[in-house]
């Protein structure tokens, strides 16, 4: 069979519903190398594929992640950026098949450019409820405030000019600030 790697943003929400899919896959003989945190090895492991970790230390500590979304772009595409200096040879010495990435984890859309591997994306949803798309509106989608508008639109650019920068380093056309909110 073949062999995936299987790369998450490590938080509940995105690793916890990514979990069935890893352990059907694993369960139908295909080999699957799990990127994440040490706080979700023993889950990762349960499901029978194998756990790594992520050398990057920025994603052991992510909690503050949903309360910015003004600077969410930035966030992940900087992320993007660490996470390939960090763990790009890590990720390259699995010699994958093909490689499964989060849909907020655009680092994962990067290295499956870099290695040539198909690529595969998992989008993790949630059930919205009022609070839910309150939240969303007021800090995300459409910014409570001038200032935070404004901060986004500067974050965002700033996220657009590193996508830029990591497409000549890389050689790649990887994914951009729209990919990344």
């Amino acid at each position: 069979m073949a062999k995936a790697l299987f790369v998450s943003l490590p938080l509940h929400g995105h690793v916890n519903p990514s979990l069935a899919v890893v352990r059907e896959l694993s369960a139908r003989g295909e080999e699957v190398v799990y990127f994440s945190t040490d706080r979700y090895a023993a889950a990762i492991e349960q499901t029978g594929s194998r756990f790594r970790a992520y050398l990057e230390p920025t994603l052991a500590n992510l909690a503050n992640l949903p309360e910015h979304t003004d600077r969410l772009a930035w966030m992940l595409m900087d992320l993007s950026d660490k996470v390939l200096k960090a763990d790009l040879q890590a990720l390259r010495d699995e010699r994958p098949d093909y490689l499964i990435t989060d849909s907020v984890a655009p680092w994962g859309q990067w290295a499956a450019k870099i290695l040539d591997v198909p690529l595969v994306t998992s989008t993790s949803t949630f059930a919205f409820n009022s609070s839910v798309m309150r939240f969303g509106l007021s800090g995300g989608v459409r910014p409570k405030s001038l200032q935070l508008f404004v901060s986004k639109l500067r974050h965002m650019a700033k996220a657009s000019r590193l996508r830029r920068r990591l497409c000549r380093e890389y050689g790649v056309n990887g994914p951009g600030v729209f990919a990344s909110v």
